[in-house]
């Protein structure tokens, strides 16, 4: 769970609002107070102007409620009082900026609050660029919700109210694991035999690799102006191995094949150095690998073939949702703990891998 001072009251807030011109129409929110007591405002402000079509479309339950609202003056002082000193929480930076701004341009006040954007905290803990609808996470954690009921400010608000509660109930663990089971729903996997050219190599077949472990890979390849015609080399190859829960191998082959005075010699020296290693790293493993980089890994496969007899592809993981993680990891071997936090969330791979099967 994220941080938040514990020693204010919480208040949990949506907002719908015109936007040409911009006006507040209804300010729904539910307040945690210090003795634990729930607190709940629902207020309706008249803009004093036509809004816009499709806003109206949103509002039209309310519209009898927003024409009998109060002033736009007396609706900002009354947002700015009860959000005073607390800690306000919203779904998406939108609400925030924009009751924010509304205070400063009408009561020449800024919002006194911690600001905490529910929406971006979750990003945070699911290590996702993907930005989840209110309901979707709401459906992830168990909240019922009616799907006719959303866009209305008050029920938004109560909404984002019982998330925050059941995300109070759970670990990060739980959260975590829970998260990389709904993104593998989708998982393709497919199984591949090994180099012909060793034949007493081992097959798929003899291999357990729910034993074995995984290897992340992330391959790289750039034009060299080496060759006649330019030519697709490896440039970069990172491969964290995750075995028996625990991190085996970090390391990083790297190759600027863009140097002027570029030695192909020992370039195909330092190459055939990698691939032996990534042999023995990979060996008898699940490969994770981007789908959007499965050609690379065949190119690799080639590499392999021209200078070593066996290139071992066991069971492999194509997933697009992971590619942020290859970011974070740190492949200097000196800093080799900073990887373990990350390692923790890759190990919900082998119980992934379990419910697979």
């Amino acid at each position: 769970m994220f941080d938040f001072p514990k020693d204010k009251e919480i208040v949990f807030v949506d907002i719908e609002a015109n936007d040409k011109p911009k006006r507040i129409l209804q300010f729904g929110a539910i307040k945690i107070k210090k003795n634990g007591d729930i607190d709940k405002k629902n207020w309706f402000c008249n803009p004093k102007c036509k809004i816009t079509p499709h806003i109206y479309k949103i509002v039209s339950r309310n519209i009898k409620k927003i024409d009998k609202g109060m002033s736009h003056i007396r609706i900002t002082e009354k947002i700015h009082k009860y959000l005073n000193n607390s800690v306000l929480i919203s779904y998406g930076a939108f609400d925030y900026n924009f009751l924010n701004n509304m205070c400063k341009r009408i009561i020449k006040k800024k919002l006194n609050v911690t600001y905490i954007d529910l929406q971006e905290e979750w990003r945070k803990i699911s290590m996702t660029k993907e930005v989840w609808a209110l309901n979707k996470l709401a459906n992830f954690l168990n909240v019922e919700v009616n799907e006719k009921e959303l866009h209305d400010a008050y029920y938004d608000a109560f909404v984002l109210y019982q998330i925050f509660c059941e995300w109070q109930k759970r670990t990060e663990e739980n959260i975590v694991k829970d998260i990389y089971k709904l993104n593998t729903k989708g998982l393709k996997r497919i199984n591949t035999n090994q180099n012909k050219a060793n034949k007493a190599a081992l097959t798929i077949n003899n291999i357990d690799s729910n034993k074995q472990g995984y290897c992340f890979i992330k391959p790289n390849f750039e034009l060299s102006d080496y060759f006649e015609t330019k030519k697709q080399i490896l440039s970069g190859l990172d491969v964290l191995e995750v075995s028996n829960t625990e991190i085996k191998r970090n390391w990083s082959f790297k190759y600027d094949v863009k140097n002027k005075n570029f030695d192909y010699d020992n370039y195909q020296d330092e190459l055939i150095s990698c691939l032996k290693k990534y042999i023995i790293s990979t060996r008898d493993k699940t490969i994770i690998i981007s789908e959007a980089d499965f050609h690379k890994l065949v190119r690799i496969n080639n590499l392999c073939a021209e200078f070593i007899n066996v290139f071992p592809l066991n069971s492999i993981m194509f997933t697009n949702g992971y590619m942020n993680l290859y970011s974070k990891i740190n492949v200097d071997n000196e800093k080799f703990m900073d990887n373990l936090d990350l390692i923790k969330k890759w190990k919900v791979f082998l119980y992934i891998h379990n419910e697979l099967e």
